[in-house]
């Protein structure tokens, strides 16, 4: 598993902070970074933002199974779950390499379960670039603690034409102090 490269977006409910996306290698990076060693799930990233040069701190770790979507996507689509801090602030995030999330669907929200726990919902927000292949994690400090404590999550979310999927993610051992 490598790191790809990042681009900017924000989450619609954000003021002005912007957000990382990992996206294909093709991208334009905008900020210099330095790979961090990967723990067996994680991948994780230091890049400095060059207006203010401080540090933004991501981790990644991509999901179980490819998601098979019909055409015009034909193929495996992999869903990344990330983690960004960048000005002491973190985001919690989705992205799938090809496909699309259903804006606006079952009224911003998604179903979550960290192990065997019960089901939690976790409200969500769009990129504000308009980017459909995002999507927010809202309540980013609890989806963060239970990550820690748990090995695995399943994220239930809506696909545009492709219906809601489970995608599931080996989580066991995140480290994340910011």
């Amino acid at each position: 598993m490598t790191f790809s490269a990042c681009t900017r977006t924000t989450p619609s409910t954000a003021s002005s902070d912007s957000s990382m996306r990992f996206v294909d290698t093709s991208s334009t990076v905008a900020s210099v970074h330095t790979d961090v060693a990967d723990s067996a799930n994680w991948q994780y990233k230091e890049e400095e933002d060059k207006m203010n040069s401080k540090k933004v701190f991501l981790a990644r770790t991509e999901s179980n199974d490819p998601l098979i979507f019909k055409s015009p996507y034909d193929g495996g689509s992999i869903a990344s779950l990330c983690i960004r801090n960048q000005g002491g602030q973190n985001n919690v995030y989705l992205t799938i390499s090809t496909g699309q999330f259903t804006t606006h669907s079952s009224d911003g929200k998604i179903r979550v379960r960290f192990d065997k726990t019960p089901v939690q919902t976790y409200e969500t927000s769009e990129s504000s670039d308009g980017s459909s292949n995002v999507k927010f994690i809202e309540g980013e400090g609890r989806f963060i603690s239970n990550l820690k404590k748990h090995d695995k999550v399943i994220v239930e979310v809506e696909f545009y034409h492709e219906g809601t999927r489970q995608i599931e993610f080996n989580i066991a051992n995140l480290k994340w102090k910011h």
